[in-house]
C-alpha cells in the first residue's frame, strides 16, 4: 500500500523527507547541547566558499546544495522566534527595522493584488529582496552572549582574510588557478527555472575572484571588509597591533584593487570616508583624502586631455588598470552601453518607461531587473514595455539594484526599502555615540556598520549587488550585531 502511495509523489520525495528529518534531528541535537549558534557560524563560512564548491556539484544535486543552506537559515529563524515567544510570550520585541520590513511586505502584497501574477514569482521576488534580513532577527531573538558575538565577528574577519590570501595567490599564479576556481556552466533547476552560464570575459590572471566566482562579488565583499577593518583600525589603538594592522590593511587594499571592480573601489572609499570623517571627525585624514582625490582627478584629467584614445576606450579582455579607470569616463563606452542595452540603457529607460507604467506600487517583485526574472525567464514586463530582456537582451538583470527595486516595488516601495537602510545607519550612529568613550570594540562594530550602509547605497547603483548572497549575508550579520548591542544597552529599541 505504501508503494502505491509513493506513485503520487515525485521521485525526489524520499530525499526531501530524509533531508527534512536530518535537519530536525540535527537542530534538536544542537539545541540539546545549546550549540544552535553553530548554524550561523557554518553559514558565515559557507557562503564565501559556495561558488567554489558548486562548480563540482552535478546538476542532479545542484539545487539541494545551493538552496539547503538558505532553507536552513529560514528554519533557524523560525525556530529561534518560536523559542523566544515561548519564553517571553512576546510575539515580536520592539525593534527599529520591523515596521520597515513589514512595510516592504505590505507594499509587495498590494503590488501582487494590483498586478495579479504568479504567486510563485512573487514569493521568490520578495525572498530575493528580504532573504538575509532574517539574520538580524536571529541575532536579536537568539539572546546570544557577548562571547558568541565576538566569535561571529572573528569568523567573519577570518573568511575575509582567507579571500584576500586566495585572491593574491591567484594573481601571483598568473591565471593558472582561474580554471580551478571559475564556475561557468549553466544549470537547469526545474522545467521552468534555470541559472544561466557565466562568461569569463576577462583574460585569465587579470582580475581576481578567489572562491566567489566573479570579480565583482569578491570586490564587494572585500569593500565591506575594508570598511569594517578601517573602523577597527581607527578605534583600537594598541601599539603592537597597529604595526601588523597596517600590513593587513595594505593587503586588503591590494586585493581590492586587483579585483578591477570599480564599483567596489568607490564603495570602499565612500564607506571608509563615512567612518573616518563622518563619525570620527578626523580632519587630518579628511584633508589628506581631499589632496589625494585632487591629485587623482588631475592625473585623470591629464590622461583624458593628452591621450587621444581615452574617449574611445571600451571593455576588452586584456585592459590594464589605467584603461579600466578611464573606461568609466569614455564617451564611446557610454554609447556602446546604451546601444547594447547595458547599464546606461536601463539607467535612462527605467525612470522613463517602467516607472511611469507603474509609478506607486511597481510591476511586482520578481518581474523586472533582478535575479528572479532572469532565473525564471520572466519576459512579460519587458515584452509589454518593448524593452530588451535585461543587459544585452540576454541576462534578465539590469545591473542596478535600486532601479530594479524601483521598477518592481514602485516609488513607495523603493522609499520604504531605502528607509530600512536609513534606520540601520541611525542604529549604528546611536550605538557608536553611546560607546565611543566606553567600549572601543562595540564602537568599532557600529562605525563599520554605518560605513557599510554608505558603501552599499553606492554599490547598488552599479549592479545587482543587493542580490549577492555573501555580501548581504555579512551585511545583515553586522546590522544584527549592532541591533544586539543596542538591545543590550537600552533593553528595548528606541530609534
Amino acid at each position: 500500500m505504501f508503494d502505491a502511495l509513493l506513485v503520487f509523489f515525485p521521485t525526489s520525495f524520499a530525499m526531501h523527507i530524509l533531508l527534512g528529518l536530518f535537519g530536525v534531528v540535527g537542530y534538536l541535537l544542537l539545541s540539546y547541547y545549546k550549540k544552535t549558534h553553530w548554524i550561523l557560524y557554518a553559514l558565515l563560512c559557507w557562503f564565501p566558499l559556495e561558488s567554489f564548491f558548486l562548480r563540482s556539484i552535478s546538476p542532479e544535486y545542484y539545487s539541494y546544495v545551493k538552496y539547503i543552506p538558505e532553507i536552513t537559515l529560514y528554519g533557524y529563524g523560525l525556530i529561534t522566534w518560536f523559542f523566544y515567544w515561548q519564553k517571553h510570550r512576546i510575539f515580536f520585541p520592539k525593534n527599529p527595522i520591523t515596521p520597515w520590513v513589514c512595510g516592504v511586505i505590505v507594499l509587495s502584497c498590494v503590488t501582487l493584488f494590483i498586478n495579479w501574477y504568479s504567486p510563485v514569482t512573487w514569493v521568490l521576488g520578495v525572498r530575493q529582496i528580504l532573504r538575509f534580513v532574517v539574520i538580524f532577527f536571529i541575532i536579536g531573538l537568539g539572546e546570544y552572549c557577548p562571547k558568541k558575538i565576538h566569535r561571529i565577528i572573528l569568523i567573519s574577519f577570518v573568511m575575509i582574510l582567507l579571500q584576500v590570501c586566495l585572491g593574491l595567490v591567484q594573481y601571483l599564479a598568473g591565471g593558472k588557478l582561474d580554471a580551478y576556481l571559475f564556475a561557468s556552466g549553466g544549470v537547469t533547476l526545474t522545467s521552468w527555472a534555470a541559472i544561466g552560464e557565466i562568461e569569463q570575459f576577462w583574460t585569465r590572471g587579470t582580475r581576481i575572484f578567489a572562491t566567489m566566482g566573479r570579480y565583482d562579488r569578491l570586490g564587494s565583499f572585500l569593500a565591506l571588509g575594508l570598511i569594517y577593518y578601517t573602523a577597527f583600525f581607527r578605534q583600537v589603538r594598541q601599539r603592537g597591533w597597529q604595526h601588523y594592522g597596517v600590513f593587513v590593511f595594505l593587503f586588503l587594499v591590494a586585493a581590492l584593487v586587483l579585483t578591477y571592480s570599480r564599483a567596489s573601489w568607490i564603495a570602499a572609499v565612500v564607506g571608509c570616508v563615512a567612518v573616518v570623517v563622518g563619525l570620527y571627525r578626523n580632519k587630518t585624514v579628511a584633508k589628506l583624502g581631499v589632496r589625494i582625490m585632487m591629485l587623482f582627478l588631475a592625473y585623470l584629467g591629464c590622461l583624458l586631455v593628452f591621450t587621444q584614445t581615452a574617449q574611445r576606450i571600451v571593455e576588452t579582455p586584456t585592459m590594464s588598470l589605467t584603461e579600466r579607470v578611464l573606461e568609466a569616463t569614455s564617451l564611446r563606452a557610454w554609447q556602446e552601453s546604451y546601444d547594447g542595452a547595458g547599464r546606461i540603457f536601463f539607467i535612462i529607460n527605467t525612470p522613463r518607461i517602467v516607472v511611469p507604467y507603474a509609478p506607486l506600487f511597481g510591476v511586482g517583485p520578481g518581474r523586472y531587473g533582478g535575479g528572479v526574472a532572469s532565473v525564471l525567464d520572466s519576459r512579460e514586463i519587458y515584452d509589454r514595455l518593448n524593452l530588451p530582456f535585461g543587459v544585452q537582451n540576454v541576462y534578465g538583470q539590469i545591473d542596478n539594484s535600486w532601479f530594479s527595486l524601483w521598477g518592481e516595488l514602485g516609488t513607495l516601495g523603493l522609499l520604504v526599502y531605502l528607509g530600512l537602510f536609513g534606520v540601520v545607519a541611525k542604529m549604528s550612529y546611536v550605538v557608536f555615540q553611546n560607546n565611543v568613550q566606553k567600549d572601543m570594540f562595540v564602537a568599532a562594530v557600529a562605525a563599520g556598520c554605518f560605513g557599510s550602509v554608505a558603501g552599499l547605497l553606492v554599490l547598488g547603483f552599479f549592479g545587482p549587488y543587493t542580490e549577492f548572497r555573501t555580501l548581504m549575508c555579512y551585511f545583515w550579520t553586522g546590522a544584527g550585531i549592532v541591533g544586539y548591542y543596542l538591545q543590550q544597552q537600552n533593553n528595548v529599541y528606541d530609534i
